[in-house]
């Protein structure tokens, strides 16, 4: 059993867990890194082994093709993000209006049968079922009034 082949796979293994668990900016980080210091050492790496060939220029000319086609199809992620947004706000200015439209009928359909009829009490009951309470805020506790002629009850006796 080789012991170097062993330790070399472990690495291997190690280093795609930490990969899986990067940032895409810390795997962008780690792509120019590698690619620097590659570059920076490619005799050192030509020259370690002379029997075996390793070849640095082709990995690097892989890796700045990777970097290219990474790098163009980013470019095109920022205009479609910024174009997102813009549709987003549009689309809920949009659906904004159209419930004000029918809201405002159900108030003017309500207003010219009565509140009493029947059609505008399913009108209001609908609407009610639709919204979110949780939405309103918080309740406001009820309070009981008390008629001024009525006196608190207290322990100590009048005299």
């Amino acid at each position: 059993m080789n012991i170097f082949k062993t330790t070399r796979n472990l690495s291997i293994n190690i280093l795609n867990i930490k990969i899986m668990s990067m940032t895409a900016s810390t795997k962008d980080e780690f792509s120019t890194w590698m690619m620097k210091t590659v570059k920076e050492s490619q005799s050192e790496i030509e020259d370690h082994d002379p029997a075996i060939t390793f070849d640095v220029t082709g990995h690097l000319a892989n890796m700045d093709a990777k970097d290219a086609t990474l790098k163009g199809e980013v470019g095109k992620v920022a205009p479609l993000k910024a174009a997102a947004i813009k549709q987003v706000k549009i689309v809920k200015d949009l659906r904004e209006d159209e419930y004000k439209a029918a809201s405002a009928l159900a108030d003017a359909v309500s207003g010219h049968l009565g509140k009493n009829h029947p059609l505008s009490i399913i009108i209001h009951q609908k609407r009610e079922s639709l919204s979110n309470p949780a939405n309103r805020g918080p309740r406001k506790p009820k309070t009981e009034e008390t008629s001024t002629d009525e006196t608190p009850l207290t322990d100590t006796p009048t005299v």
